[in-house]
């Protein structure tokens, strides 16, 4: 047997194997860096979901910290978002407020690895960065080989695999390699200010740190907006995350109304920036509060008319219910007699949410058919 025959067969297995393998394990390097943090997905239509995040080849995953009733009754425990349908994500963002300290940690590294890599991470990123340059001259320098090795043969098969190991040496240079762009590989790790277009025409700026792009991502830090936060009371663990507040609820009959709760809620800041307080609301349902919050103040509120509906009906023979959501790193001040709050009472949270407008900083992720890197900054 022609031996150009049995390297051609050879060179399409084995090529064809190493790329699947790394394809199929290839996650995109923007998106990659949100594994296991919690993420707000917003997506084109307005919709906002919550969850900690799981980032997969093919898709992204938010994992519910409590699972959710959707409208058919159906309970979810997450939402997926496969390849196909992660264009209608318009971006995501992580509020550094809701990091646990070990993601704080953590994000604080991948800055310093992007302000002062080590000589590896420059020579990998360097040589992928060269792979992406050259893409084209090196898949015409295989074609032109191939060309030059089928003329030499006397199998036909062989002439008719060059197109085949073409295209499975160029999948091959792309999992290897990464977008490469002049510009924004200049302003990595430098402020910027990136121009995000909003399914109604209008434009949005977030300006930043540019930390990574990738060939369909780029992600920009310690963004500051000013904008409404809608915080869940519901959900223990959103609140738990919440660096600059805690939080002490109590929840009972009423004795005026049997169709009626009363919610007692006393919020701590510990924000450096004030917090407006505006209402609390679910449904038609809403309780005006309308109180600016400033560092160090607590200040609570009294709902007697909260719909006796926005509580699950097997919670209503535990109350009253009483506890406190306190941030982690500020447990060790916390009342050691304090009791915590066990899953029986954080899953008989009333479903009603707290809106909060405040400065905030967060690491905004977005897709680069909707953004663009339009200005340097400083």
């Amino acid at each position: 047997m022609d031996s150009i025959l049995l390297l051609s067969i050879f060179l399409v297995f084995v090529t064809a194997l190493v790329g699947s393998f790394l394809q199929r394990r290839r996650r995109d390097r923007v998106l990659a860096e949100l594994q296991d943090y919690h993420a707000i997905a917003r997506m084109q239509n307005g919709e906002r979901v919550w969850g900690r995040m799981e980032v997969y080849p093919n898709g992204l995953e938010l994992r519910f910290s409590q699972p959710y009733q959707n409208h058919r009754g159906h309970l979810a425990t997450s939402y997926i978002l496969f390849r196909d349908s992660i264009e209608q994500l318009q971006c995501l963002y992580r509020y550094n407020s809701e990091l646990s300290p070990s993601n704080q940690a953590r994000r604080e590294r991948e800055l310093r690895r992007t302000h002062s890599p080590g000589w590896w991470r420059i020579a990998l990123r360097r040589a992928q960065n060269f792979m992406n340059t050259f893409r084209d001259a090196i898949n015409e320098s295989m074609g032109m080989l191939l060309t030059r090795m089928k003329g030499t043969s006397s199998m036909s098969l062989f002439r008719t695999q060059d197109e085949r190991l073409k295209k499975i040496g160029s999948q091959a240079l792309g999992v290897v390699g990464n977008a490469y762009d002049p510009i924004l590989e200049r302003y990595l790790g430098k402020r910027v200010i990136v121009e995000l277009q909003t399914p109604e025409g209008e434009k949005e700026e977030y300006a930043g740190l540019l930390r990574e792009y990738s060939q369909a991502w780029l992600s920009v830090f310690d963004c500051r907006t000013r904008e409404t936060n809608r915080l869940p009371l519901g959900d223990h663990l959103r609140l738990s995350l919440q660096r600059d507040l805690d939080f002490w609820m109590r929840v009972e009959r009423s004795e005026r109304n049997a169709d009626h709760l009363i919610l007692q809620l006393r919020l701590t800041s510990f924000s450096e920036q004030a917090l407006f307080c505006k209402s609390i609301e679910t449904g038609s349902y809403q309780f005006p509060i309308n109180h600016q919050l400033e560092n160090g103040e607590t200040a609570e509120f009294r709902l007697d008319d909260l719909p006796f509906d926005k509580l699950d009906a097997s919670c209503r023979d535990r109350l009253p219910i009483e506890f406190s959501l306190i941030a982690p790193e500020r447990l060790a001040d916390a009342d050691k007699e304090a009791d915590s709050p066990t899953s029986a009472m954080t899953s008989c949270l009333p479903d009603v949410e707290l809106l909060i407008e405040s400065e905030r900083e967060v690491d905004v992720f977005a897709p680069r058919t909707l953004a663009v890197l339009r200005h340097g900054s400083v």
